[in-house]
């Protein structure tokens, strides 16, 4: 798999230039790293609280690895099975900056919002603030709705359960446990490990069908509640998404300038390509998951994309990946 710093070091190049590291704090480092980065306006590249780093180009992730810092805050690893694969050395570090230097070459990156990344979504949301106190009886409710399963990466499930253990699950297995509790006032949800307080999430909106929250750091974040799985026919579901699919986007809301419906044509030979407009294709594979559940779609580059099948027939399919659902219609 391709390198990460390659792909940024491709699209956004500086000539070298001394700029000192203004924060030695290595929480607070880490709290100013985690965040969306303006690649030049060619891409952005989203390092994540969870450790993930990604990097995403015309709307796919492109790369994804995981990445670290050293003991002493200087450098930024990025890190493939365990590995450092990278070393960064952080010359800057601000609320809006993130400079550094790999390879005597300097690059410097812009902090964005998630708007950056131009995928197709169908979901707007207006999330309402949390109330300063809920009731006893809106405690309880809420309660009540946060325990069950959410879908979460668009591979993992986060299984939420009444007696107050919480876990996080991959094809079945579990990765990761702790406990969990609300704020007495019911608007924060926190996870914790071994009696602390490891996550936390603003609650801004909380249904029998999605949760919407706000994490510490300001990134918003929207879990859809997972339906029991129903066995599928997975030969009966590959015949079934062969086709193109274009993202159902209202003409009366696509004003002038705005990006064009994403299309994606699934061929019975197991290739698939992604198109957007003139100016985006892009080629790789697709499969099923054995239980049928996961699109998994290859790139060239040779990184995989797992999305869950929330529903498809012979003319729609709603997909979800990392908290959002996209809605296709057939065209063909």
């Amino acid at each position: 798999m391709k390198k990460i710093i390659y792909l940024l070091l491709l699209l956004c190049w500086l000539p070298a230039q001394a700029i000192l590291a203004q924060d030695t704090d290595l929480e607070k480092i880490k709290e100013l790293l985690i965040g969306y980065w303006n690649v030049e306006d060619k891409g952005t590249l989203i390092i994540e609280s969870t450790g993930e780093i990604f990097m995403h180009v015309n709307g796919e992730i492109v790369q994804s690895a995981t990445w670290k810092l050293s003991e002493d805050g200087v450098n930024f690893y990025i890190m493939e099975n365990g590995e450092i694969e990278e070393t960064m050395e952080i010359l800057e570090i601000t609320e809006t900056v993130f400079a550094f230097k790999s390879n005597s070459t300097t690059m410097s990156l812009n902090r964005t919002d998630p708007s950056s990344i131009l995928m197709p979504d169908d979901l707007t949301v207006e999330p309402v603030r949390p109330q300063v106190s809920l009731s006893s009886e809106e405690l309880k409710e809420r309660k009540r709705l946060l325990v069950g399963n959410w879908a979460i990466e668009g591979e993992g499930t986060l299984v939420i359960q009444e007696n107050g253990v919480i876990q996080e699950k991959k094809d079945g297995e579990i990765q990761h446990e702790g406990t969990w509790k609300l704020s007495e006032e019911g608007t924060t949800f926190y996870i914790l490990e071994n009696g602390e307080v490891e996550e936390e999430l603003i609650i801004l909106d909380i249904t029998e069908e999605k949760l919407i929250g706000e994490s510490k750091n300001g990134k918003d974040v929207t879990l859809f509640r997972e339906k029991p799985t129903v066995k599928v026919d997975v030969k009966v579901r590959k015949k079934i998404l062969i086709g193109t699919w274009e993202t159902n986007v209202l003409d009366a809301e696509a004003g002038e300038g705005s990006e064009p419906s994403l299309q994606l044509i699934i061929k019975k030979d197991g290739t698939v390509t992604s198109v957007r407009g003139e100016e985006f294709k892009k080629e790789g594979r697709w499969t099923l998951s054995k239980d049928g559940v996961y699109l998994v779609i290859s790139s060239e580059e040779g990184s995989d994309t797992r999305m869950r099948i929330v529903s498809v027939d012979k003319e729609n399919m709603q997909l979800f990946n990392r908290s959002q659902k996209f809605d296709f219609i057939r065209i063909k």
